[in-house]
């Protein structure tokens, strides 16, 4: 639980971002050292499968009885188009696995907002609701773009579902070339309240297999048209 606790406080720290104005470098320092020791609290990861051009992993981490997953894959198309997918709030039930609704509470800047969202569990399990905060960033050097999404605590309607309050995942695009790119997922969540085993392992390899191939299969569309988006610098020739 501890480990928990502390890694969404350092992520909060790194979505909101306004302690780097004033962090000194001895903090960050620190800072780094205390999620390197985190880090060594998660084991190695396992291959689970790869269908598709898409690969698979899960991994158990010692301070939670769910594992963490992560797909990846190469998706012929350029940053600016898989980021103008993120953006299309409304239609992330076109790609996010099992996402039923999905709508944005804020929007800060391009980069960042909240997000509320729904996610549509197989009866009898009642269906999950959360809030996450979203963060872009982007290697002015390399052109790699992170997104991360870390659950928040921003209230969401009444609508009957089970709350889940712990959710982060990030995705890595990186460009390979104008027009294509590696995208790597990573994701961790509690559920919250009681599931089937059967319902968390089904989600495990699931969630970043058909996330990723809902994705490439928008982008990859040919009647899908390029973006190219005015905060985001695409890899040059």
């Amino acid at each position: 639980m501890f480990y928990k606790t502390l890694f969404i406080y350092l992520n909060e720290l790194i979505i909101n971002r306004c302690f780097m104005k004033t962090i000194k470098l001895a903090i960050i320092t620190i800072l780094l050292f205390v999620l390197s020791c985190f880090n060594l609290q998660a084991q190695n990861w396992d291959f689970e499968f790869e269908k598709k051009e898409i690969k698979v992993w899960t991994r158990k981490l010692d301070w939670s009885k769910i594992k963490e997953c992560k797909g990846e894959t190469i998706m012929k198309t350029n940053l600016g188009s898989i980021i103008s997918v993120f953006d299309d709030v409304p239609n992330f039930p076109k790609w996010v696995y099992n996402c039923s609704e999905a709508k944005r509470l804020r929007k800060d800047s391009d980069t960042r907002g909240v997000i509320y969202c729904v996610i549509k569990l197989p009866w009898p399990a009642k269906n999950r609701s959360m809030t996450f905060q979203y963060l872009l960033t982007q290697d002015k050097n390399t052109k790699e773009v992170t997104i991360r999404f870390l659950s928040t605590k921003d209230r969401i309607p009444e609508d009957g579902n089970i709350r889940m309050t712990y959710f982060k995942s990030h995705y890595i695009l990186t460009p390979i070339s104008p027009n294509e790119v590696k995208v790597v997922f990573q994701s961790h969540a509690d559920p919250a309240g009681d599931l089937p085993q059967s319902i968390i392992n089904m989600f495990l390899n699931d969630t970043p297999y058909k996330t990723l191939l809902n994705i490439r299969n928008i982008v990859e569309n040919p009647s899908f048209k390029k973006k190219y988006l005015d905060h985001v610098e695409e890899l040059s020739k």
